[in-house]
C-alpha cells in the first residue's frame, strides 16, 4: 500500500513540475522498506526548500510604479501599501522632518523604490523588510563616548575668612567653581564657613563685595583659611577723606567708597538699604518694613553706630535721596581719627552731587515696584486655638466639666456667627500681599566757568501692607 502511494506521488510530481523531471526520475527507483522511507524524506526537504526560495524571491521582486508631484512621505508610503499589500510601520515623530518630493517610478523593485523615496524625503531615515511588513526608522547616530573621568574622594571643607587686617568677615560667599553645581555657603559673624560633599580636586571661589575674589584649590585639604584684600578699582580714583580728598594710590588709611551708579541700581526708600553688601566692613541690619521706619541700622566692623557727615555737616541718612548722592566713603581705624572721640565707631562721609561746567541737562527717572512679605506665618483660627487648648487640658487629665472650652463653644468659634465667639482672619481683612511703591525724580544740572548749578526734585510714595 505504501509503495502504491509513493508511485502515485512520483508520477504527479513528474507531470506537474517538468523542470524537476530529471532530478526526480533519477531519485525514483523501485525501492522497498527503509530505502523508500529515506527517499520520501529527501523529497519532502527538496519541496520545502523550493517553496521557501520562491516565497523570498517573490517578496523582494515586488515592483513599484509611482508618479507623484510634491507628495508627502506619508502619502507615498500609503500608495506603496496599496500596491504591495505590505503593512507600513513607523513611530509618530519619525516622519516629522521629511520633505515633500516628486517621484516617477516604473516597475522599480520594492527595496530600490524605498531607498530612493527615503533618500529624497530625508537623509535620516532607513527601512527594514520583515515578512509582509515595511518598518521605517531613523538611522543610528554615531555614538560619542566621553572620556572616563577619574573618581575623586568626597570630603567636607571648613575654615575662616578674614580681611587684610585679620578681622573676620561676615557674609562672604564660598562656592565650588566650574562643577555645574549649586553648592554654596556664606560665612557667619565669626567668619567661619563649612561646605559638605566637596571633591578633593575642586576649586573654591571666595567672593565678597569690595574685595578681590580668590580661587583656591582644595587639593584634599579639609581646613582652608582665606584672607581677602580690598579691591582697588583704579589707582587714580579720587577718595573723599576727613581732611579733603586724595588719589587712591596715595591713600594710606582704610577707606571704602561707593559711587552713585551703584546706589541707584535698586529703587529703595532708604539710602541705608542701598548700602547692604556693597561696602566691605559695613554691616546693615533692617529690623522693620513699615514705611518711614524701614531704615537699616549701620555699624562698621560690628561696632556702634558710625558718625554720618553729609557735605561736612553731621546729618542723617533719612534726609537724603540716593539719587542726590555722588559718593559715599567709609573711614575706618586711623582714617577717622581727625574727627576725634566721635569717630570711635567709624565715619561715613556722604558727598552730594554738584553742578558741572556743561550745557544744561535735565534728567527724569521714574520707577514703580511692589514689596512683598518674605515670610508671613499662617495663624490658627479661633476654633483651632480653642480645640488645641481643649486637647492640652485633655492630655493633662482635666475632667470634661472643668475644661475651658466645651465642644459646643468650639463649634461656635468655627461657625463665626455669634459675636461672643469671633473668628476673624485679620490679615485677610486689613492686609495685602503686595505693597506698591513709586519714585519720580527730576534733576537739572549745568554751569559755566563762573557759576555751576544743580537742582533736584524727588517724590516717593511708599504704601503699607495694611
Amino acid at each position: 500500500m505504501f509503495a502504491i502511494a509513493l508511485d502515485k506521488l512520483m508520477q504527479t510530481l513528474i507531470n506537474k513540475r517538468k523542470y524537476m523531471n530529471f532530478y526526480i526520475k533519477s531519485l525514483y527507483r523501485p525501492r522497498t522498506g527503509m530505502a523508500k522511507i529515506l527517499l520520501v524524506m529527501r523529497l519532502i526537504v527538496v519541496i520545502l526548500t523550493t517553496a521557501i526560495l520562491q516565497l523570498s524571491a517573490s517578496s523582494f521582486a515586488q515592483s513599484i510604479t509611482l508618479s507623484e508631484k510634491n507628495a508627502t512621505l506619508e502619502h507615498l508610503l500609503k500608495r506603496i501599501k496599496r500596491q504591495t499589500g505590505y503593512d507600513v510601520l513607523y513611530a509618530d515623530n519619525v516622519l516629522a522632518g521629511s520633505q515633500k518630493i516628486t517621484v516617477n517610478l516604473a516597475d522599480v523593485p520594492l527595496a530600490d523604490a524605498l531607498n530612493k523615496i527615503l533618500t529624497l524625503a530625508s537623509h535620516n531615515l532607513t527601512f527594514e523588510l520583515e515578512q509582509k511588513i515595511i518598518i521605517i526608522k531613523e538611522k543610528e547616530k554615531n555614538r560619542v563616548f566621553e572620556p572616563v573621568r577619574p573618581i575623586f574622594k568626597i570630603i567636607d571643607v571648613k575654615g575662616r575668612v578674614l580681611d587684610q587686617d585679620g578681622k573676620p568677615l561676615e557674609g562672604v560667599s564660598i562656592s565650588i567653581l566650574g562643577k555645574g553645581k549649586t553648592t554654596a555657603t556664606s560665612t557667619n559673624s565669626q567668619g567661619e564657613y563649612s561646605l559638605k560633599g566637596v571633591a578633593e580636586d575642586a576649586i573654591l571661589l571666595v567672593s565678597f563685595t569690595g574685595m578681590e575674589t580668590q580661587e583656591i584649590s582644595v587639593e584634599g585639604r579639609t581646613t582652608i583659611n582665606v584672607s581677602l584684600k580690598d579691591k582697588i578699582t583704579g589707582m587714580d580714583d579720587i577718595v573723599v577723606v576727613g581732611y579733603g580728598s586724595q588719589k587712591r594710590e596715595s591713600l594710606i588709611g582704610s577707606v571704602a567708597t561707593i559711587r552713585s551708579k551703584d546706589l541707584t541700581v535698586a529703587p529703595v526708600a532708604s539710602t541705608t538699604n542701598a548700602l547692604v553688601g556693597r561696602l566691605p566692613g559695613l554691616i546693615a541690619k533692617q529690623e522693620s518694613g513699615l514705611p518711614g521706619g524701614d531704615a537699616s541700622s549701620l555699624s562698621i566692623r560690628g561696632f556702634g553706630a558710625p558718625l554720618v557727615i553729609v557735605d561736612g555737616i553731621q546729618s542723617s541718612f533719612n534726609n537724603i535721596d540716593p539719587n542726590e548722592i555722588e559718593s559715599i566713603s567709609i573711614l575706618k581705624d586711623a582714617s577717622a581719627a581727625i574727627y576725634g572721640a566721635r569717630a570711635g565707631d567709624g565715619v561715613i562721609l556722604v558727598t552730594t552731587k554738584r553742578g558741572t561746567n556743561d550745557k544744561p541737562t535735565i534728567s527724569l527717572q521714574s520707577s514703580a515696584t511692589f514689596q512683598g512679605v518674605t515670610s508671613m506665618p499662617k495663624m490658627a483660627s479661633s476654633g483651632q486655638m480653642a480645640e488645641l487648648f481643649r486637647e492640652t487640658q485633655f492630655n493633662q487629665g482635666v475632667p470634661e466639666s472643668q475644661m475651658k472650652f466645651s465642644k459646643e463653644q468650639i463649634k461656635k468659634y468655627y461657625e463665626g456667627t455669634d459675636p461672643e465667639y469671633p473668628n476673624t482672619d485679620w490679615w485677610r481683612v486689613v492686609g495685602r500681599d503686595w505693597s506698591p511703591e513709586s519714585q519720580h525724580n527730576l534733576s537739572l544740572t549745568g554751569g559755566s566757568d563762573k557759576i555751576k548749578y544743580y537742582g533736584f526734585l524727588g517724590y516717593m510714595d511708599q504704601q503699607s501692607f495694611f
